[in-house]
């Protein structure tokens, strides 16, 4: 009976196989046709701009805009045609397969049904889309994406304006260093070499670490907005099955984000982001966690606007439950936040910009942030307006310049600020509290003893005092 049971499924599987393969093969077909038909309205563009320019006709802006208006609206109607059927096939085969069922094996409807689901559960199975081999722009590969999908980008810059999916992976394939070469150059001459290092061993790192610069360029993978729009968006309640990681992201559209996360909670992490406006922006009921990313040159490195702190009831299991007046006596009150882990914010105009917000800031290196652009206006390492924050194990060092500006600035309508297991040091003013802050006696202030801060590496030196030194005994700032 169970050989019979096996033999049934895998009869099943095959032939669900069998179908799912033909329509994958026919909606293949049809997504190259449309990047055929995208190919052609581009051919189109070049043919008729040098035959109107030959003619000197001057209304060339209508004619292209409604030739590609009537392609793009027909290809848009066949994806979503062929989409509808792509969904339909099952329903449309499966009296077919019911028949099968009961000529071959004598099944019921029921049990023919019951192997069909197995089948079909079977097929469906998270997949690994490449681009540029699979799909050529990120932006299709993520709408023929579904839950649970990966897709890996390779090497190369790619000018888009993403718009993500639930349940969807997004990974850069390159490599994301974090630390500039120039950091690490080593210098050695003729009357500096000591006796157990010969000229060759110099010229040998010197020309690693220039192999190591040419090299990183074709490993970046980078999303550039081209100063439009945001660069990347995760919107209407995308969750923490979605990711983001492995990429340069840079020059979205004026006073708008590398990341726009709204009313959403994704997992951003091993990232650059630079030149944005605003580096992340997170608003409405969002609880995002930004883990190990390097954020620089914006107006703000991480803005959190208005996120509604909600407080959440969980049971033993962290499931859900009921209303604050309903405690148990094994339920746990949570308050939903962001989120801001191992993080490199650097050279903006202000770090982290906290407003009517919680989160939790830990871990992170927040360092010379007074360099956006010009240096008009207040510049912060945290700025926090009518918010709560857990602000721990944080190197805050080297920001403000103006007479008011502070390492940390907390306004009055601020409260449940604590700060503990921190390096603030060398700021324009260190630590400037108007609303109620709670400042531990563990907190340091000294030279946090950077590799080299002037071309960009922001790790510790092996002699520096801040190793070890975190609420968790390791090094307070990134732990990279």
């Amino acid at each position: 009976m169970k050989q019979k049971i096996i033999f049934i499924l895998i009869f099943f599987i095959s032939l669900v196989g069998i179908v799912f393969a033909w329509q994958n093969a026919s909606y293949n077909f049809e997504n190259n046709r449309n990047e055929s038909q995208f190919a052609k309205i581009d051919e189109f563009e070049s043919e008729n701009i040098i035959k109107i320019m030959e003619l000197e006709i001057v209304d060339i802006k209508n004619l292209n805009d409604n030739y590609e208006e009537g392609e793009i609206s027909l290809i848009k109607s066949r994806k979503e045609k062929r989409e509808a059927e792509r969904k339909l096939l099952i329903e449309k085969y499966v009296d077919k397969l019911v028949r099968a069922g009961n000529i071959f094996f004598g099944l019921k409807k029921s049990e023919t049904l019951f192997f069909l689901k197995v089948a079909i559960e079977g097929q469906n199975q998270p997949a690994i889309i490449k681009v540029p081999e699979d799909y050529k722009s990120i932006q299709i590969a993520i709408e023929n994406a579904k839950e649970g999908d990966v897709i890996e980008v390779s090497p190369g810059e790619y000018q888009e304006n993403i718009a993500m999916k639930e349940g969807v992976s997004l990974v850069g394939t390159g490599k994301v260093n974090l630390i500039p070469e120039a950091s690490l150059t080593f210098e050695c001459f003729a009357d500096e070499v000591d006796e157990n290092l010969e000229l060759a061993d110099c010229d040998e790192q010197e020309n690693s670490i220039d192999e190591l610069s040419s090299q990183k360029e074709n490993l970046n993978v980078i999303i550039n907005g081209n100063g439009s729009g945001n660069v990347v968006t995760f919107k209407n309640g995308i969750s923490s099955k979605t990711s983001l990681s492995g990429f340069i992201i840079k020059n979205s559209g004026k006073n708008l984000s590398g990341i726009l996360i709204e009313d959403s909670s994704p997992w951003i992490h091993d990232n650059i982001l630079t030149d944005n406006k605003f580096n992340i922006y997170i608003k409405g009921s969002s609880a995002p966690v930004i883990q190990k990313n390097a954020l620089q040159f914006a107006s703000k490195g991480i803005q959190v606007y208005n996120f509604q702190k909600e407080e959440k009831l969980y049971d033993e299991d962290n499931k859900q439950i009921g209303s604050t007046q309903e405690y148990g006596a094994n339920s746990v009150l949570k308050v939903d936040r962001v989120i801001i882990l191992d993080n490199l914010i650097t050279d903006n105009k202000i770090g982290i910009d906290l407003y009517n917000s919680s989160a939790l800031i830990n871990h992170n290196t927040i360092s010379y942030n007074n360099h956006y652009k010009t240096y008009l206006g207040a510049t912060y390492g945290i700025y926090a307006i009518n918010s709560s924050a857990d602000i721990t194990n944080n190197i805050i060092s080297d920001n403000g310049i103006c007479e008011l500006c502070a390492g940390i600035n907390v306004d009055v309508k601020s409260k449940g600020i604590s700060i503990s297991h921190n390096n603030i040091w060398n700021n324009k003013n260190n630590f400037v509290c108007y609303g109620e802050c709670e400042m531990q006696d563990n907190n340091f202030s000294e030279d946090p003893q950077f590799s080299n801060s002037i071309e960009g590496n922001y790790f510790l030196q092996s002699d520096s005092g801040l190793i070890g030194k975190s609420e968790d005994e390791l090094d307070i700032g990134v732990r990279w």
